[in-house]
């Protein structure tokens, strides 16, 4: 059984399929969409994503590395690699921080239910001071 999992026939559609699901629910749950469980199945086909994502590169080693030898190849990888630098410092800290669309940086909800701003009242001219 586990020869058949670790054939690129099963793990290739495993990893772009499980990328497609933590992509899709992560989407959504930046977007503030809340469905039941959405967190959980996020998590737990992430797990599978990793998993089946590293058996992806043990089993395509050699033409990655094949890959990498091209400088476009290194540019993005180099690319890749500075925005996941800048990045790192965008964005909250703590247990509680939320970030992300229509979210304050302290974590107060622009627009909803619990918004710190009355929607009705927003000036929605360019104000140059």
């Amino acid at each position: 059984m586990f020869n058949t999992i670790c054939r690129k026939s099963w793990v290739s559609p495993l990893t772009a399929f499980s990328f497609i699901a933590v992509a899709g629910t992560g989407t959504l749950m930046l977007l503030g969409v809340h469905l039941p469980a959405i967190k959980g199945i996020h998590e737990w086909i992430g797990l599978l994503f990793l998993l089946t994502g590293v058996l992806h590169v043990v089993l395509n080693w050699r033409s990655l590395l094949g890959h990498l030898s091209s400088p476009t190849a290194l540019a993005a990888l180099a690319l890749v690699v500075a925005l996941g630098v800048a990045l790192s410092f965008v964005g909250g800290s703590g247990p509680g921080h939320r970030f992300g669309p229509g979210m304050g940086p302290d974590g107060e909800q622009f627009f909803g239910e619990n918004s710190a701003a009355d929607t009705s009242a927003i000036d929605m001219s360019l104000r140059i001071e």
